[in-house]
């Protein structure tokens, strides 16, 4: 690996306010964002699509380094 660490890194897409990450069993992402949006990244294409139907669900984004 490079530099010593035991993973390698790579960009796979560019997001606005990412928050917390964890990867699902086929590869993909999914990601929140600090407004609340949630995300299904394809690790492989970068390409990203949003989690519908969370209306309603009340999202706090203040405080851990806002």
């Amino acid at each position: 690996m490079r530099d010593g660490q035991p993973f390698a890194t790579r960009e796979v897409a560019t997001l606005d306010s990412p928050w917390a990450m964890t990867f699902l069993p086929d590869g993909r992402g999914l990601v929140t964002e600090k407004g609340g949006r949630l995300l299904v990244v394809d690790t492989t294409s970068g390409a990203t699509e949003a989690v519908e139907g969370l209306d309603g669900i009340e999202v706090v984004d203040a405080g851990q380094g806002a």
